[in-house]
């Protein structure tokens, strides 16, 4: 009997952590970190004699930084409940390009704001649908060729899939520039921004 009762006494904390947990998971409020790679397009259309063509250069990059998320409200459905809610990031981000031989690091400050549509597929894993605008500042570029003749402010719409998995978190998104980013260059050019942003972050 005391075997049974010393048994039930260790299982209590336990089952005290995974309520917990559960609580934790179905917070209206979350706050994390993400960090990821970014895959960089730089792309110029230049027109001329009625005719255009756009030439790309590529890199790859880095971002950290930080992420908000809001759970608005839960929808039920036939066997779960979805989540509807909105989620914010703030990244520091080094858009790398090459030109020819010279590899400029293009540093920006980036707030996308996206709806995240969230689908349990276990009570620890859920499938997840972001979109929405973002904004981003550029604050330097090592080389300072690029960012002299790029406009400070770009703006465009981001998109994409992700996994929970507990408190952890992997995603892909793309990001699409909708701003002319070119400045001090003919008439006739025009610079967006594309990448595609692969991030992995950790929820408290």
């Amino acid at each position: 009997m005391n075997k049974k009762i010393a048994f039930l006494l260790l299982l209590l904390p336990l089952a005290g952590a995974a309520h917990a947990q559960g609580e934790v998971e179905s917070r209206r409020w979350q706050f994390g970190v993400r960090a990821g790679c970014t895959v960089n397009s730089l792309q110029t259309s230049m027109t001329y004699d009625n005719a255009s063509i756009t030439v790309s250069v590529e890199g790859v990059g880095w971002q950290v930084g930080g992420s908000a998320y809001l759970n608005i409200k839960e929808i039920k459905g036939v066997t779960r409940k979805d989540q509807l809610g909105v989620e914010a990031n703030l990244f520091f981000s080094d858009r790398m390009f090459r030109t020819g031989d010279v590899l400029h690091s293009l540093y920006y400050l980036e707030l996308p704001v996206m709806v995240a549509y969230a689908m349990p597929i276990t009570p620890k894993i859920s499938f997840k649908v972001h979109m929405g605008p973002y904004l981003s500042l550029s604050l330097a570029d090592i080389n300072n060729a690029l960012i002299e003749n790029s406009r400070r402010i770009n703006f465009g719409l981001t998109g994409g899939l992700g996994m929970d998995f507990g408190r952890f978190f992997a995603g892909a998104f793309y990001r699409l520039g909708l701003s002319n980013v070119a400045r001090n260059i003919p008439d006739g050019y025009r610079q967006v921004l594309r990448s595609t942003d692969l991030v992995v972050g950790w929820s408290f």
